[in-house]
């Protein structure tokens, strides 16, 4: 632990981890606007975001890939399928089971987060030299790929 201090790898580890936090929620209090407009909740949101993301998938599947509780997701599933956001089929081959998948209504209202976000970003970026940006992009890409090679750890 002292050769993490010595070197600045512990503060240095602080400080991302502030300004990631920072950065990501600064972000995402930008697409609450859109989100508010709509009446939807953020894990609301996450749940329409998976789908939008990863394509359609059974209500079983939800608490794992979301980590919520089966009863949260059910009751945030039937207020989605309400505002119209959602549709949930039963499978053919086993009727207890339930497709969920976004509606046009629903992807929509992703694609105006991520529509508003991309802005915001373009905006901020502008502000940085084509090299910073490409610095920028590469260290974020690094970033990606060994939070996921770390998650494969787990």
């Amino acid at each position: 632990m002292d050769l993490l201090r010595e070197d600045g790898l512990e503060e240095s580890s602080r400080k991302t981890e502030l300004l990631l936090r920072v950065i990501c929620s600064l972000i995402r209090l930008h697409g609450r606007e859109i989100l508010s407009r709509h009446h939807l909740s953020p894990p609301q949101f996450e749940i329409m975001t998976a789908i939008y993301f990863e394509g359609e998938m059974s209500q079983n599947e939800m608490p794992k890939k979301l980590h919520l509780a089966k009863s949260t997701i059910s009751s945030l599933l039937d207020r989605l399928e309400k505002q119209g956001m959602i549709s949930k089929k039963k499978t053919q081959s086993d009727k207890r089971i339930a497709v969920i998948r976004l509606t046009f209504k629903g992807a929509n209202v992703i694609e105006q987060v991520i529509e508003r976000r991309r802005e915001l970003l373009r905006v901020l970026t502008s502000q940085l030299s084509e090299k910073q940006r490409k610095e920028f992009n590469d260290i974020i890409a690094r970033f990606a790929y060994l939070l996921e090679a770390e998650e494969g750890k787990i």
